[in-house]
């Protein structure tokens, strides 16, 4: 590390990962978890189900530093811990979706056909595809834990809302594998672009922005369309129209679909995008940061 990192490497990686291999201490974790505030060694050895204090206590001053703190009344989770914690119970790690199951309707329509939509699970994420045209609106890589208890017709409204903080992380330019700063780079499927992915120029897409993690190697990319419905003026003009950005899921705004919009300069950039709302139609023009330059029929 630099001398002006912040960060103080107490464990590698290694080491991390063979100090919660043992179960008893992921139980040691899980508990203090749950607890309201610092739990006493002798409530927590109950708690865990250990018999031998000795062997708890090994376990226990294992985790001491980086995962559980002892304080004067009592052992509390740390952060780390808690981070930990968090991860297993969301099953990336331990779980994966029932492929086999049943698609699920999904209100909407397909933004290119006007066909019906369904949810459908693979192991790692959920789709919302068109049951008629086979086009998918989305297909987010979906922890296992954000479904658990609850009924499958409950699954799109889940995979709306994980959409919606994936692209918050997007936004504020956190990689939400690491939560490395990212790197943000716009291609248009129309321009001569030789560090933009090959099947954009083929794709009816307008463009693309994608999300680029110098550490941890992750790439994450939405439609331009759907990057600018965050923008403060757009989700105004949504508001308006009773439409609350935060809570509606991607494919239900019509003005979505592949093709809409228009790329009238490459230098500068100037992206139209026409987002019709009831019996008002605006136009909002975007720059190369997908800033709004200009509203067209305000």
């Amino acid at each position: 590390m630099s001398d002006d990192d912040p960060r103080t490497e107490r464990l590698t990686a290694d080491a991390a990962f063979s100090l919660v291999s043992d179960e008893t201490r992921f139980a040691i974790l899980r508990e203090l978890q749950r607890a309201d505030g610092p739990m006493a060694f002798s409530a927590l050895r109950e708690a865990v189900g250990v018999d031998d204090p000795g062997r708890f206590n090994y376990h226990l001053g294992e985790l001491r530093g980086q995962f559980v703190a002892k304080r004067d009344d009592g052992y509390a989770i740390l952060p780390p811990g808690k981070r930990l914690v968090g991860a297993v119970l969301a099953g990336g790690y331990t779980s994966a979706l029932d492929a086999d199951m049943d698609p699920v309707p999904v209100e909407g329509e397909c933004l290119d056909c006007g066909g019906d939509l369904e949810a459908v699970f693979r192991d790692h994420g959920v789709g919302i595809d068109c049951t008629e045209c086979a086009a998918s609106v989305t297909s987010p890589d979906v922890p296992p834990g954000l479904l658990a208890g609850s009924d499958a017709d409950a699954v799109p409204g889940l995979v709306g809302r994980w959409n919606h903080i994936q692209f918050a992380a997007n936004d504020a330019g956190v990689c939400r594998n690491c939560y490395h700063e990212t790197e943000r780079t716009l291609h248009l499927a129309d321009a001569e672009d030789d560090d933009a992915p090959e099947w954009l120029a083929d794709s009816d897409l307008l463009g693309m922005v994608f999300h680029d993690c110098p550490r941890c190697g992750g790439r994450f990319n939405v439609a331009v369309q759907a990057a600018v419905l965050s923008h403060p003026r757009v989700a105004a003009y949504h508001y308006e129209h009773g439409i609350d950005v935060r809570e509606t899921p991607t494919w239900q705004y019509d003005w979505l679909g592949t093709g809409r919009g228009t790329v009238e300069s490459h230098d500068p950039v100037r992206i139209a995008l026409p987002i019709p709302l009831g019996d008002e139609r605006r136009t909002f023009v975007f720059d190369a940061d997908l800033d709004v330059g200009d509203v067209r029929g305000e």
